[in-house]
């Protein structure tokens, strides 16, 4: 992992909500009703944090139909 790459997951970690996406993906893939669900926080602020870590190559995304999907990113 080159120190850019390093430093932007880190970055991408460095916020508490960032770090509780990541531990419920860990677990699934979640939809993001479902992760506003058990956050408790809104779709704007999902997505907004969501985006942090997808840039960060933490997770990934795919859509079925009207719904997105995360997941983590393997490797």
């Amino acid at each position: 992992m080159e120190m850019d790459d390093l430093v932007k997951t880190a970055k991408s970690l460095a916020d508490s909500t960032r770090v509780r996406i990541v531990a419920a993906l860990l677990e699934r893939e979640l939809c993001v009703c479902e992760l506003c669900d058990s956050l408790g926080v809104t779709q704007s602020t999902l997505s907004t944090h969501l985006q942090v870590i997808r840039d960060a190559g933490l997770v990934s995304a795919r859509k079925e139909g009207k719904w997105m999907y995360y997941a983590i990113q393997p490797g």
